[in-house]
């Protein structure tokens, strides 16, 4: 007879879940700001620049839940990618970053 999963393994399934998709995420970060620092056209560093900027204009706009969840997993991905940031290659994703306006934006986003 099968037991049932109890709340907590059901927790740790979900936070394992979350934790392997930020580890994709911030792979895939990573391999953009990478392939756009080798002198490559990189699609993946375009999509990139071009989904935070986005996601900055929809929060300007207004509160959007979707966005802001969106937005501060990109930020945590490039956080830990940080010292793959070159100011004159990524120009793009950081004249994005910089600006965010703080006071307008949530606190989470900060």
């Amino acid at each position: 007879m099968k037991r049932s999963k109890s709340k907590g393994d059901v927790a740790k399934a979900d936070r394992a879940e979350v934790n392997n998709k930020a580890k994709e995420l911030r792979k895939y970060v990573h391999g953009a700001l990478n392939s756009r620092a080798k002198g490559a056209q990189s699609h993946a560093y375009n999509n990139f620049a071009k989904e935070l900027q986005s996601l900055r204009r929809k929060l300007e706009s207004g509160p959007d839940a979707a966005a802001e969840f969106s937005l501060i997993a990109l930020i945590q991905a490039l956080t830990t990618c940080v010292s793959s940031l070159r100011e004159g290659v990524h120009d793009a994703v950081l004249t994005t970053i910089l600006s965010i306006s703080l006071w307008s934006c949530s606190k989470a986003v900060r």
